[in-house]
């Protein structure tokens, strides 16, 4: 299972589905202690 069919299966909603109209989502960024993760990968991988 995709971590969106986890959450749906273990806590009873789609975290993709915006709880204000219903419409579906996209994951943009993911943050971790207040930096996204995508930031940290690019500087691990050499990008900025």
């Amino acid at each position: 299972l995709d971590w969106q069919k986890s959450i749906l299966l273990t806590f009873g909603y789609d975290p993709l589905r915006c709880p204000e109209c219903g419409a579906s989502m996209l994951v943009l960024e993911v943050y971790h202690k207040k930096t996204a993760l995508f930031e940290q990968y690019r500087k691990s991988m050499g990008y900025g």
